[in-house]
């Protein structure tokens, strides 16, 4: 429906608002000596989350790794080339 439920089993677009919570990105922190694969093989849910996953992984105060997770519906080849080269400037 509407409100970002279910429609009767008929596929759906969720369109939030720029100010609505669950628009804004999330930035999961890490546990010290977490698996980067391990966060890699995340399943997202997408009736209760964003497709769009954002870790941060620290291993010292000046050495980070941010895990940029995309489900396929939000992204594809395409449409991640440009991302990436973004990020890299």
């Amino acid at each position: 429906g509407k409100d970002g439920g279910p429609s009767d089993g008929v596929p759906h677009q969720r369109i939030l608002a720029p100010d609505d919570p669950a628009a804004r990105p999330v930035l999961h922190l890490a546990e010290p000596g977490s698996d980067l694969t391990e966060a890699v093989r995340h399943c997202f849910d997408l009736a209760t989350e964003p497709p769009l996953r954002t870790v941060l992984f620290s291993e010292s105060p000046d050495h980070h790794t941010v895990l940029l997770l995309l489900h396929h519906i939000a992204g594809d080849g395409a449409s991640t080339t440009p991302l990436t080269r973004d990020l890299a400037t």
